[in-house]
């Protein structure tokens, strides 16, 4: 600006040649053009203007201002800015910040804010002469405030509509910043390093803060179920979850979360289980009962082999029974009820099983606990465990989704005696092709290698919950 300033005919504005210019203007001028500050110097009734290199992004793409009168420069805006330029021709400073402007310098009206001083310059003579505009353009940090305080808004409207618990964290979970009990909790308004003291029990923390170190590393959201010191003193309950707040390289700043109350449903849990055991306790007394009437009755047949087979049906039943009674009756899940119906037959270092711990429903799992008791029962008298080398492999999947979503289980034995097919089907081999909802679905196979059984049936079904 400089050589431009120094290149410029200003002998066609009322400035007249830079020779005949004043003392003051000259002096004033040098020291604006040596600036880093945006600085303009408006001179003259005419206003006639002079700029430095820093004013340059204030302009915009605007036309040239050098030598332009400064209403034209700002005309979009002369009516905001005028009564503030009178005030200095007048010889009364101004300071304004975050002064807001409707301006076109890119072509289009927008909103921008400037921090500025009119202050006036006098001539050679002591009477003003004209005034310098020092500005500096606060667009970016007014707009940044507003966001924070619409977002600050929104966090408070969403905090005063919520029940839950809301509470901020350090990065690394040290400090708690603030928490908002809701009479659920007692307030921390300050920040504390002892939160932990104050909130939570010495026996229940290795749990949470390795819950806690897990989402650190993985910066996911924090959930966990624990025990809290509620705001009377006593143990609660609550479901506490909380969410990285990440800069803009990824590091965490801080955690924001929000804690629910969860003691009722925590105490309607637990005497569910004192329910469930109980029911859980007189079925087996039943079981018991019918097993015991079945040995009586079936004692003059004179076959024990078939009281044995009676009891040890019963008998998966009843572990049946305990995995739901385990899940209130409303499913089980597979791989527990897998286990818990062959480890009575068969040793589970010959044994390999492989699948996702898919829910079954209460009908599907009394059912596939009977067809498990008879492959195995058969395993033991013939197959693969009738030795001490065989093995049974028992795995299952799932394929397709939603409705077409069908499940598959598989029985392959190998390493018994040579398989060949029964003569006969007894009420075992009937229960078996059954499958596991009892309307078939199941493919058997008698290869010499050993006996192998796939199952199928629609997942929907398998899963259903009276």
């Amino acid at each position: 600006m400089r050589q431009r300033v120094d290149e410029f005919d200003w002998s066609a504005t009322p400035l007249g040649a830079r020779s005949q210019w004043p003392v003051s203007l000259r002096t004033v001028v040098d020291l604006a053009l040596g600036s880093k500050f945006p600085q303009a110097i408006v001179w003259g009734p005419a206003m006639t203007t002079i700029h430095n290199d820093a004013f340059l992004p204030i302009l915009g793409d605007k036309p040239s201002a050098l030598g332009r009168s400064f209403a034209d420069v700002w005309e979009e805006a002369w009516d905001d800015i005028a009564p503030i330029a009178e005030k200095a021709y007048r010889g009364e400073s101004t300071y304004i910040e975050n002064f807001p402007l409707v301006i076109d310098r890119h072509g289009f009206n927008e909103t921008a804010y400037f921090t500025f001083c009119y202050s006036p310059i006098r001539g050679d003579d002591g009477s003003i002469a004209g005034m310098m505009d020092t500005v500096v353009e606060t667009t970016a940090a007014v707009l940044a405030e507003h966001g924070l305080r619409q977002s600050e808004a929104r966090f408070r409207a969403f905090t005063n509509a919520t029940s839950d618990v809301v509470y901020r964290m350090s990065a690394d979970w040290k400090e708690m910043h603030q928490l908002e009990g809701r009479g659920f909790l007692v307030d921390t308004l300050q920040p504390s390093i002892t939160w932990q003291s104050k909130y939570l029990f010495v026996e229940d923390l290795p749990v949470i803060e390795r819950a806690i170190g897990e989402a650190i590393a993985a910066k996911a959201m924090f959930a966990h179920e624990h025990r809290v010191r509620r705001a009377d003193g006593s143990a609660g309950w609550t479901l506490s979850r909380a969410v990285p707040v990440l800069d803009d390289t990824g590091a965490i700043l801080e955690w924001f979360g929000a804690a629910s109350d969860i003691n009722d449903r925590k105490l309607a849990e637990e005497h569910q289980e004192v329910i469930n055991r109980e029911m859980s306790h007189r079925l087996k007394n039943s079981l018991a009962m019918v097993q015991a009437i079945a040995t009586q009755t079936l004692r003059p047949v004179g076959e024990r082999q078939y009281v044995v087979a009676l009891q040890e049906r019963i008998q998966a039943l009843s572990s049946a029974h305990d995995i739901l009674f385990d899940k209130y009756w409303h499913k089980a899940p597979i791989r527990s009820l897998v286990f818990s119906t062959l480890r009575r037959l068969v040793p589970e270092d010959r044994l390999d099983v492989e699948g996702a711990d898919v829910m079954i429903g209460p009908k599907s799992a009394l059912s596939l606990s009977l067809v498990l008791h008879e492959m195995a029962t058969n395993a033991v008298k013939y197959g693969a465990f009738s030795n001490d080398s065989g093995r049974v492999a028992v795995s299952w999947h799932v394929e397709g989704v939603g409705e077409h979503a069908v499940f598959h289980l598989t029985w392959i034995e190998s390493g018994g005696p040579c398989v060949t097919s029964p003569s006969g089907k007894g009420f075992g081999s009937k229960l078996i092709r059954l499958g596991l909802i009892g309307t078939g679905g199941v493919e058997v196979r008698y290869d010499p290698a050993g006996f192998q059984a796939c199952m199928t049936a629609p997942l929907q079904q398998l899963q259903h919950t009276p």
